[in-house]
């Protein structure tokens, strides 16, 4: 299969190009990792595949509309009427970020 063929196949079938597609991925997985751990945003970006701390922040930020950190902030709000972060928060955020 040549190189072309496989574009085609996929963009038409999943609807990006492949590399579209890996970084969606990456930015899935590194919402999952701002929710769930207290890793760095540098941390993060390597551990999801990208080099560069900065080159992942904007591309975060272009795929989202917020920065990492703002992610993360907003993702860890309490619960109105509640001081403290509860699991159950965590848990709701976890499975926003999924859907």
């Amino acid at each position: 299969m040549s190189k072309s063929y496989f574009l085609r196949l996929f963009r038409r079938y999943m609807g990006t190009t492949p590399y579209n597609y890996l970084v969606n991925f990456r930015i899935t997985q590194a919402k999952e990792l701002l929710v769930l751990t207290d890793h760095s945003v540098s941390e993060i970006a390597q551990k999801v595949g990208f080099g560069d701390a900065s080159n992942f922040s904007t591309r975060f930020a272009k795929a989202t509309g917020q920065s990492p950190l703002q992610y993360r902030k907003s993702a860890l709000k309490p619960v109105e009427g509640h001081g403290e972060r509860r699991n159950c928060v965590k848990m709701t955020q976890f499975l926003r970020v999924l859907s």
